[in-house]
C-alpha cells in the first residue's frame, strides 16, 4: 500500500512540475508578445 502511495506522490510532484514550467515558459511568451512592441516603439531612433 505504501508503495503505491508513493508513486502517487511522485506522479504529483512530476505534474507539479510539468505546470509550474508550463507556467513559466507561458508568462514568458506572453511577456514578450505584449511587452516587445512597446520597446520597440520606444526604440526607434529616427
Amino acid at each position: 500500500m505504501s508503495g503505491t502511495q508513493q508513486k502517487a506522490d511522485s506522479a504529483w510532484e512530476w505534474l507539479k512540475r510539468v505546470w509550474l514550467a508550463w507556467v513559466i515558459i507561458n508568462g514568458i511568451g506572453a511577456f514578450i508578445a505584449y511587452v516587445r512592441p512597446l520597446f520597440d516603439g520606444l526604440a526607434t531612433l529616427e
